[in-house]
Formats: structure tokens, C-alpha cells, sequence
């Protein structure tokens, strides 16, 4: 499988939670962060098209989830979102 990777578009994360709402409820908001040195993966493929710069394929696992992956420009490689945990009450 391949992976398009647009270098131009960074990625946000969620960093953590706030509380946000009503007086007397309890609503979290995340808070979104931006991931220093991402890229974001754009679309995966069998079999790659043509594709104009400075967007580019890698090759990445067939599970490759990429609405929760990213392309981490510092070491080339695909690696998983990080993501606060959820609050619990």
C-alpha cells in the first residue's frame, strides 16, 4: 500500500480537555494542539497516481488508519495521532 502525503498541511492533535458549558453541567471541549514536524496523509492507495509537488508517496501498512495517523517529517515515518485521554467524572 502507498500513502500520499501532503507536507504542506500540518496536523492538530487533541492536547487535552476543558470544561466548558452551562453553570450546574459538565461539558468538556477539546483542546486542539498543532503537531510540530507532521505532515498529513491525504489518501491511501494499492497503486499510486500522479501527483503534483510537494505532495508524495511512502509506503505504509494496509490497516493504516489515516484519519488517526500522520507522517512525521522529522524521521520519515507514519506513526499514530496522540490523543488526550477522555475526562471522566
Amino acid at each position: 500500500m502507498k500513502a500520499l502525503i501532503d507536507p504542506q498541511v500540518g496536523v492538530k492533535y487533541t492536547s487535552s480537555w476543558k470544561i466548558s458549558g452551562i453553570p450546574g453541567e459538565t461539558h468538556y471541549v477539546r483542546v486542539m494542539s498543532d503537531l510540530a514536524q507532521s505532515a498529513v496523509i491525504m489518501d491511501k492507495k494499492e497503486t499510486q497516481y500522479d501527483v503534483a509537488p510537494p505532495c508524495f508517496w511512502v509506503d505504509c501498512d494496509d490497516d493504516l488508519d489515516i484519519v488517526n495517523s500522520y507522517y512525521d517529517t522529522a524521521d520519515s515515518t507514519i506513526k499514530a495521532k496522540p490523543h488526550a485521554a477522555v475526562p471522566t467524572e
